[in-house]
């Protein structure tokens, strides 16, 4: 008889990882083949995962970070910009992070309406 223990926060870092693995994937095929510019619409660490998943399907060369916590896309871009090796800004408005992008990612547990593509700009 084999008996497995498993630690219910390394569970929840599996799943996270494979969510982040499952949105890059999401994201490599529907996108322009030289897509490099990544808006991250989130600082949590879904968005670093989907952001580490995205640097690893050889894309991103530029990241932008919006979050309702201005402290927290601080920290996300610096944090971010030292690991991968390139530019991560923090925005203080979401237009700010996405024109411009080939990609964006959302990460939030909101229950409300968080953007439109008429909001911001965004081309369907």
């Amino acid at each position: 008889m084999r008996i497995v223990i498993v630690n219910g926060a390394t569970l929840g870092a599996l799943y996270l990882r494979a969510t982040g693995a499952a949105g890059a994937v999401a994201a490599k095929y529907p996108a322009r083949k030289h897509a490099s510019v990544a808006a991250m619409r989130s600082a949590g660490i879904q968005a670093r995962l989907q952001l580490l998943a995205l640097t690893l399907i050889g894309r991103i060369r530029q990241a932008r970070i919006w979050a309702r916590n201005s402290a927290k896309a601080e920290t996300f871009a610096r944090e971010l910009s030292n690991e991968f090796g390139f530019t991560i800004t923090a925005c203080t408005e979401q237009i700010e992070a996405v024109a411009g992008s080939h990609i964006i990612v959302t990460t939030t547990p909101a229950t409300n309406r968080f953007s439109a593509h008429h909001d911001h700009g965004i081309r369907r």
